[in-house]
């Protein structure tokens, strides 16, 4: 019984870091990035509607999956390159979808704290 309960209070720590972050805090002029899940194959990809007065996006990257090994329809992910220019808290704003398509409603929001 004290095994299990070992067990269990090693795993809660590791578990509560797989869920995705939705606030980011960063030394000013300090590099980061940000990685998100994504199906290029499916021609979606993470547009970004709004950025923060906090940072600048320096660049974005597609990488493929662990595992895929060049699969089609294999999950991806994008990942953003972005820079702390200002002190201050304030928010990334990124919608998941098709450039050629009308933007989908449904957003994704990130706090970029700078301090």
């Amino acid at each position: 019984m004290k095994t299990c309960f070992a067990l269990v209070a090693l795993l809660l720590p590791s578990l509560s870091y797989a869920q995705e972050r939705t606030d980011l805090t960063v030394r000013p002029q300090a590099l980061f990035t940000l990685t998100l899940p994504a199906q290029f194959s499916t021609g979606a990809s993470w547009m970004v509607k709004t950025l923060p007065q906090t940072a600048v996006l320096v660049g974005m990257e597609r990488q493929p999956g662990r595992d895929c090994h060049g699969a089609v329809g294999c999950p991806e992910q994008e990942v953003l390159y972005l820079k702390a220019v200002k002190r201050g808290t304030d928010k990334l704003v990124l919608v998941y979808g098709r450039p050629f398509e009308a933007l989908p409603k449904e957003e994704t929001v990130k706090t970029i704290t700078v301090r």
